[in-house]
């Protein structure tokens, strides 16, 4: 598994992949669709912060990502492959994410 900077191309990808998880967990449909739009990264939130898709050569595992503000950060997103959920996926993002933080200053 290797990490990669999200870019404002992977926006529709990400967004797919944040439903596909969000759906596992067996949320009733209504909910589901109302959550839809909260899901997508926007283009401005892109430039403001940060974030890792894990990856391997073949497919996309998760990802993470990190609004900053001026004196914290906040983990808005981190969504696993459903076929990926309990596998170490997650727990490596989150990993991943903490320590961005920290080398951002935080």
């Amino acid at each position: 598994m290797k990490f990669y900077p999200i870019r404002i191309t992977h926006r529709d990808q990400l967004w797919e992949l944040a439903l596909r998880s969000k759906a596992h967990w067996k949320y009733p449909v209504q909910y589901l669709e109302a959550a839809r739009d909260g899901l997508k990264l926007s283009a401005l939130q892109i430039g403001q912060g940060w974030g890792e898709i894990a990856a391997t050569p073949e497919q996309w595992l998760g990802y993470y990502f990190i609004l900053p503000s001026f004196s914290h950060c906040q983990l808005e997103h981190l969504w696993v492959e459903p076929d990926w959920i309990g596998k170490g996926v997650g727990g490596k993002l989150l990993e991943q994410a903490i320590q961005s933080v920290r080398n951002a200053g935080f």
